[in-house]
């Protein structure tokens, strides 16, 4: 896992607005328990207003680990109006 850190760490310094090197890094912030840091991440990746697919999908499962279900549907019904397919099921079951 650290050697894939080092190719997103890479990424970011020969292109600062790689949002998906920061979606990806994002995840593995998360694998690690690290939660701001993968909030973080989540808002750097956003900040480069690209599509990247499955970033909203990955930070509502965050918030599902860290218990916060009322957070993480609301990231998905936020991914889904961004055009995430993968969200819709995990913001259909969430209900209105």
């Amino acid at each position: 896992m650290e050697l894939g850190l080092k190719d997103i760490n890479k990424s970011i310094l020969l292109n600062p607005n790689n949002g998906w090197a920061y979606r990806n890094k994002r995840i593995y912030f998360s694998k690690i328990g690290v939660y701001d840091r993968a909030f973080g991440m989540f808002n750097r990746a956003k900040d480069t207003h690209e599509f990247i697919d499955e970033l909203y999908y990955f930070i509502g499962k965050t918030y599902l680990e860290m218990g916060n279900s009322q957070k993480a549907c609301e990231v998905w019904k936020e991914g889904l109006n961004q055009g995430e397919r993968r969200c819709e099921a995990m913001a259909t079951a969430c209900g209105d």
